[in-house]
């Protein structure tokens, strides 16, 4: 249930991107490619973001965790880059993103735990 969760939630924030963002976030095809970067999304910030979470360790101490943030605006900068359907104008709306995936799964996760 927690990884349909986490799915949900990357498809929420890429749809409430291309809602809120239509000249600089597009996608070609419709509500389905959306559903195809949110898998990609949800399977490169399962697969590939803890790795780097390890290895930038030692900058996200000194950063006080903000480097975190960083990690995340890339995972989002590289599902534009594997999905050819989707495109995502500069690094600030994929900082953007990520913090609304942020925040989304920073609310989910407090109101499970009541």
């Amino acid at each position: 249930m927690k990884l349909l969760t986490k799915w949900l939630i990357c498809f929420g924030a890429l749809l409430v991107a291309a809602a809120c963002f239509p000249g600089q976030f597009s996608v070609f095809g419709g509500i389905f490619s959306l559903a195809a970067a949110a898998t990609v999304l949800w399977l490169v910030n399962l697969a590939i973001r803890p790795i780097l979470q390890l290895v930038s360790f030692p900058i996200t101490l000194l950063t006080f965790g903000l480097f975190s943030v960083v990690i995340n605006a890339g995972m989002v900068r590289l599902t534009d880059w594997l999905i050819p359907v989707i495109h995502i104008r500069g690094f600030f709306l994929c900082l953007i993103i990520a913090l609304m995936i942020s925040v989304a799964n920073t609310v989910l996760a407090v109101n499970r735990r009541c």
